[in-house]
């Protein structure tokens, strides 16, 4: 977990007692804003109010992190590539770098990518890592060729407010993005032109602050500060028609994840708690689990890749652990 007061905590989920002290990094002075870790577990990389963004080898925690400088505002988005090479980083200078992990120093020579006229809001590589999505308060996203040297990009044109966030489905067939305009746009990366009749997805009265897709690829969910989630069938023949609403929290939903069996979604609003949705109950918008103990708005949660622990995190500055044997029989 990552914090305002410029820490970073590592948590060990096999110990046997979880509340014991965790390993705590310094990240020189800057509040962090974003973090994530590799697929393979040798990187974790953050970034935050300061324009360098840093990376750590988690086999050798004791050693300084690797700064990876060159842009000139905050950092405000990052991904890693499934295989691991690359890692992208976005600010609100407008740019986008990509950071080879496989050279000898990743600090030099970063690639940059310069199409966009907005800050930098939302990054994402598709499964078979030759496409970097990436999301703008220009109201576009674009998509770069990972290998193409030239940078050249394919403009999402068709949103009107904010681009805040994407994501590759599992297979790869779609992008998905979400917007302050209320909607949600599937592109199919299976198309001739990926930027051609993008499949929008209505409903929401509010901004579309987190989506993310199911294991299977089934289910697209999107959150909205309108207070609830819907759950849009992309294997429809037209995956815009009929989502499964989710009501019941009382404030913005900011953040949302799947479990990696797909049975669960879950759902963490400025309400204070997190729901608990069974996508494989006959009505998924039925009877939800609620976790409480916050006691503040949760703006982001993520489950384990075994499934076994959802962690919490919050606007009262914890992290909270669920066991998903006992948090919802």
């Amino acid at each position: 977990s990552g914090s305002e007061d410029s820490t970073i905590e590592l948590w060990d989920l096999q110990a046997a007692d979880l509340s014991a002290r965790p390993i705590t990094i310094s990240s020189n002075g800057t509040e962090i804003r974003v973090m994530a870790f590799s697929r393979d577990g040798r990187w974790l990389a953050a970034g935050g109010d300061n324009n360098d963004a840093f990376l750590w080898n988690l086999a050798d925690l004791g050693a300084a992190p690797v700064t990876l400088s060159g842009h000139a505002a905050n950092i405000k988005s990052l991904a890693f590539s499934p295989d691991g090479r690359w890692l992208a980083t976005g600010s609100v200078d407008e740019t986008i770098r990509l950071w080879d992990l496989q050279a000898p120093d990743p600090a030099q020579d970063s690639r940059v990518l310069v199409r966009h006229n907005g800050d930098i809001s939302a990054l994402a590589f598709s499964p078979d890592g030759l496409w970097l999505a990436s999301g703008s308060l220009d109201t576009t996203a674009r998509l770069w060729r990972v290998t193409d040297s030239g940078a050249q990009s394919i403009a999402l044109e068709g949103h009107l407010r904010n681009v805040s966030a994407l994501a590759f489905s599992p297979d790869g067939h779609w992008l998905a993005t979400g917007s302050y305009d209320h909607t949600a746009r599937l592109w199919d990366m299976k198309a001739l032109d990926p930027a051609a009749n993008p499949v929008v997805l209505l409903g929401h009265e509010g901004i579309v602050t987190a989506l993310a897709f199911s294991p299977d690829s089934r289910w697209l969910a999107t959150a909205s500060d309108d207070h609830t989630a819907r759950l849009w069938d992309v294997t429809a023949p037209n995956p815009a028609a009929n989502p499964l609403i989710l009501r019941g929290h009382g404030d913005a939903i900011n953040t949302l994840d799947f479990s990696p069996s797909g049975r669960w979604l879950a759902t963490g609003s400025s309400d204070h708690a997190v729901r608990l949705w069974d996508v494989q109950a006959p009505d998924p918008a039925a009877n939800p689990g609620i976790l409480r103990g916050h006691d503040d708005a949760v703006f982001t949660l993520a489950f384990s890749p075994d499934g076994l622990w959802l962690a919490t995190g919050g606007g009262d500055s914890s992290t909270r652990f669920w066991n998903m044997d006992t948090a919802f029989p």
